[in-house]
């Protein structure tokens, strides 16, 4: 992929970051994740939390009920996209940065968070996480929609964008079994196919462990819903004739 030099912000522009956490049980991440946000947050930053049904419930306990920076939503169980869907909803105008309640933003994260969108307002941003490889510069490089029609490298915990993306594209498919982001990022694909960027340098820390939030999806579901979401954007996003070897894959049931 064709890479684009590291972006600068310029005008002295500091957007507001809404951090975004659905929360479904996990009980031992709560801590961890609550601690994580106070310490990256600035005093402008905001994090919305979605507690999707957990059982038991998810409080924000002291001294983060007294954090003007929190916000915590408890709609009952609804899904992960509409939780999505209800945080972004609540969010001031900015940038949103998604996060799973199990990985950790880096110290770092919103500066170039910051830094990259403001100078690239129109498109949606991925980065790697610290354990997934070397970590060799800090280019940015273009994502094309074959690239991802192939499949989903990316962790959804690095995903940022400006609310106004969210707006324009409808927000998430809340009636996917799973796989949000994914659809997410092809409908931004599809409505303009220089919309995604990679961000060569680490972000986040991704859990990798026995406890990860999200290990217990059944792949049948998994699988079904990647056949349903590529097969709703393969005429819009027209991916090169070879692209389709890779849907015998899914078809197959080999992941």
């Amino acid at each position: 992929m064709q890479r684009v030099g590291a972006a600068v912000m310029g005008g002295g522009m500091t957007p507001p970051i809404t951090m975004i956490v659905t929360i479904h049980n996990g009980h031992d991440h709560w801590s961890g994740c609550l601690a994580n946000l106070a310490a990256i947050l600035t005093a402008d930053d905001g994090a919305i939390l979605v507690d999707d049904g957990s059982d038991p419930p998810f409080v924000l306990p002291a001294p983060y009920d007294q954090d003007k920076r929190f916000r915590l939503i408890s709609p009952g169980r609804i899904g992960r996209g509409a939780a999505l869907d209800l945080a972004i909803n609540h969010a001031s105008d900015g940038i949103i940065c998604i996060q799973d309640v199990d990985d950790r933003s880096l110290p770092e994260r919103l500066a170039h968070v910051r830094r990259i969108l403001g100078q690239y307002p129109d498109k949606i941003l991925l980065a790697a996480a610290k354990d997934d490889r070397k970590i060799s510069s800090e280019s940015l490089i273009p994502v094309p929609p074959h690239r991802l029609y192939r499949g989903n490298p990316f962790h959804h915990s690095s995903l940022a964008f400006w609310r106004d993306t969210w707006d324009t594209v409808g927000g998430y498919d809340a009636s996917l079994p799973c796989c949000v982001d994914y659809d997410f990022y092809l409908r931004c694909l599809a409505r303009r196919p220089d919309a995604m960027l990679f961000a060569d340098t680490a972000m986040i820390t991704r859990n990798r462990q026995g406890n990860r939030h999200y290990q217990n999806l059944d792949p049948s579901i998994y699988h079904q819903t990647m056949r349903q979401i590529r097969n709703r954007y393969r005429a819009v996003l027209r991916p090169p004739l070879w692209t389709r070897l890779y849907d015998l894959r899914f078809w197959r049931g080999i992941w």
